[in-house]
């Protein structure tokens, strides 16, 4: 009949329904999931690169620390093969001073003794003795002032190497240093040229 018709209808409307919400249920579910899915995925990315970004600057800062290291390295190095050179030329030189004293001692040795003879001999003139006398002194007090310069400018040498050692010192510690160090090396870098200076004065 037509009521039985109109119900049938109905109840096919009505499953059609059902099975739309249904659909669209899931529909919802699955871009609600998806929506999850970008967004954990998102976050994992931004947290995967944040952590690359650090991990950059922390090789980066490695790197830079690296080669201020290594750059100290280099300068001391460097100074210290000055240092051994300029030592190596102070010795030559030292040596070759020492050889030249010894000779003028031997030199006014051998006058000493070329005086002391001529005057046993008879007949020898008393103005040549006075002469090789006052020469001898001569020498002697030569001898006796290169000696007392080159001590001089031996402790000159000294103290010269004694403070590239402290300003070296306090270049590659000074930002470790507390301000009570930083007080003391400045004072004996102070010392220790005054103490040159006045060395100096003494050679002049």
């Amino acid at each position: 009949t037509e009521h039985n018709k109109s119900l049938r209808m109905r109840e096919i409307a009505e499953k059609k329904c059902t099975q739309l919400s249904a659909e669209i249920l899931a529909d919802k579910k699955r871009r609600a999931a998806l929506q999850r899915k970008l967004k954990e995925e998102s976050e994992e990315r931004r947290s995967e690169k944040k952590a690359a970004q650090r991990e950059a600057t922390r090789m980066l800062r490695n790197s830079h620390r690296l080669k201020i290291e290594l750059q100290k390295v280099k300068d001391e190095a460097t100074r210290q093969a000055a240092v051994l050179r300029r030592k190596a030329a102070e010795s030559l030189s030292r040596q070759k001073k020492q050889a030249e004293m010894q000779r003028k001692r031997n030199i006014a040795s051998a006058m000493r003794a070329q005086a002391k003879n001529g005057r046993k001999r008879p007949g020898s003139s008393s103005e040549t003795d006075e002469r090789r006398d006052e020469l001898t002194k001569w020498l002697e007090r030569e001898v006796e002032a290169s000696m007392t310069l080159q001590q001089t400018r031996e402790q000159i040498e000294e103290q010269a190497v004694l403070l590239d050692e402290v300003l070296s010192k306090k270049e590659d510690s000074s930002d470790d240093m507390d301000i009570v160090a930083v007080r003391a090396l400045d004072s004996e870098i102070d010392s220790r040229r005054a103490i040159i200076k006045q060395l100096e004065r003494n050679a002049e």
